[in-house]
């Protein structure tokens, strides 16, 4: 389609792997290897998660995902989720579990992309923590947030 368009495409690149999701040519024999592993690990990542959340065994969670996917009505007869609903239902649990007043405040917080988030200097981790302290003692629920990012700061 490329070449039909008049469209060329040149990639420079430096290292062995540099090129490894370029769509001009397909995998090697190493690099197909390497997705495999990745595919894999993500799998059994998922596995190990679903099994320790529904309390289910991992061979069951396996022979129910095996990679596929399901709609919520599908999801719900596997036992895979708890209920059917929408964003403000998914809130409202949230608030209940962390014994949070129905009405309390919810902000998105934006997650930036991996990789793009600069390493804070000691200052300014010291003001967040005094600010949250702060913001603690007025007993306001700061953020309902559904996935953290575990990271590793380096100060």
């Amino acid at each position: 389609l490329l070449e039909k368009l008049l469209i060329n495409r040149e990639i420079i690149h430096r290292g062995e792997h540099a090129t490894f999701f370029w769509s001009g040519r397909p995998f090697t024999d190493d690099e197909r290897a390497r997705m495999f592993k990745s595919i894999k690990r993500t799998y059994d990542l998922f596995l190990d998660r679903v099994s320790a959340g529904r309390g289910m065994d991992k061979a069951k969670i396996d022979t129910i995902g095996g990679g596929r996917v399901w709609t919520g009505r599908q999801a719900l007869g596997h036992g895979l989720v708890d209920a059917l609903g929408d964003l403000n239902t998914a809130l409202a649990r949230v608030r209940e579990l962390a014994e949070l007043p129905p009405r309390a405040a919810v902000r998105e917080v934006p997650t930036p992309k991996r990789g793009a988030t600069p390493i804070p200097s000691t200052a300014a981790v010291l003001s967040y923590a005094a600010a949250g302290i702060d913001q603690l003692r007025t007993g306001r629920a700061l953020l309902l947030c559904p996935l953290v990012e575990e990271r590793e700061w380096i100060i």
